[in-house]
């Protein structure tokens, strides 16, 4: 287990510089968070709700080490 980053907002939230091109699995702590590839949640994207298919491993759904910005489902 690494660095982690918490996020406790209802908005986007930029994923900090020291974590840039460093998470590889999310924590969605029971809800759904959606994770983008570019700042501002904007560009490429996915879902990620507990269970969902890659939480675990964003590798397996092609987002490891590429979020840069998160928000809510």
């Amino acid at each position: 287990q690494g660095k982690y980053h918490r996020v406790v907002s209802d908005s986007c939230e930029e994923v900090p510089e020291e974590l840039r091109g460093k998470l590889s699995s999310i924590h969605t702590h029971g809800t759904c968070v959606v994770v983008y590839q570019d700042d501002a949640c904007a560009g490429d994207w996915a879902a990620i709700a507990p269970g969902t298919y890659g939480h675990s491993h964003l590798n397996d759904i092609m987002f490891d080490n590429r979020v840069k910005s998160i928000g809510p489902c």
